[in-house]
């Protein structure tokens, strides 16, 4: 049984944060938009203690947020995939301020959904593409079309169209606009299907100017 205490109020904002309100819940639902993940790829991605997480797992599953697979995985529920708003929005709030001058390296990549997510879904126009996008030999596959864009981790069974690598470092400073992104595309590899390719390094780009102006015009308000 939880032992949250809620803000008793009709307001729906605090009905949310009676749900999401608490620390780590959100980042939670930030790597299980990811995809599917087991307790322990969350545990080690996060950096969480076991009893916290088995504490927002309960309560994220009680609240209809979060439900339990077959094969052990957590994975959203329908009302789970719409804090995907709530999400994105927080990181575009959080791309005003400056990132800690010691960031702690993650336990797995599943972060990088959010950035890369954000940038491809800016771009103005998105070609029917599926690329496998790999993070210091983390993958994400990634699925465009002029109606939808799907970004999971570790998707690695599907058929792609071509394969680009990069690091972490270069994916996270990209975002944050700490390279330009010449320099990120400059060190961007093509590792398969090099007639594809350019598809996604237009989409990248696109998306990335689309995001950059959305964070000025954000900060000059």
């Amino acid at each position: 049984m939880s032992t949250r205490r809620g803000y008793d109020l009709v307001c729906p904002i605090a009905r949310a944060l009676d749900r999401v309100g608490d620390r780590w819940t959100l980042l939670v639902l930030r790597d299980l938009h990811a995809g599917p993940a087991r307790f322990s790829d969350l545990e080690t991605g996060l950096g969480i203690a076991s009893n916290l997480l088995s504490s927002r797992l309960r309560d994220l599953t009680d609240d209809g947020l979060v439900t339990r697979a077959e094969n052990s995985a957590y994975k959203l529920t329908p009302t789970g995939e719409h804090t995907a708003g709530l999400i994105l929005e927080l990181a575009n709030l959080g791309l005003l301020f400056d990132p800690p001058a010691d960031p702690k390296q993650p336990g797995n990549l599943r972060t990088v959904y959010l950035p890369l997510q954000a940038i491809l879904r800016a771009a103005p126009a998105r070609p029917e593409l599926r690329a496998r996008f790999v993070v210091d030999d983390e993958a994400f596959t990634i699925r465009s079309s002029p109606s939808s864009l799907t970004v999971h981790y570790n998707d690695v069974d599907s058929t792609v169209d071509t394969v680009l690598s990069t690091s972490y470092d270069a994916i996270m400073a990209v975002s944050d606009a700490e390279i330009t992104l010449d320099q990120f595309l400059d060190q961007l590899e093509i590792v398969e299907g090099p007639e594809s390719a350019p598809a996604f390094v237009e989409l990248f780009r696109s998306g990335a100017v689309a995001r950059y102006a959305q964070t000025a015009s954000a900060a000059a308000t």
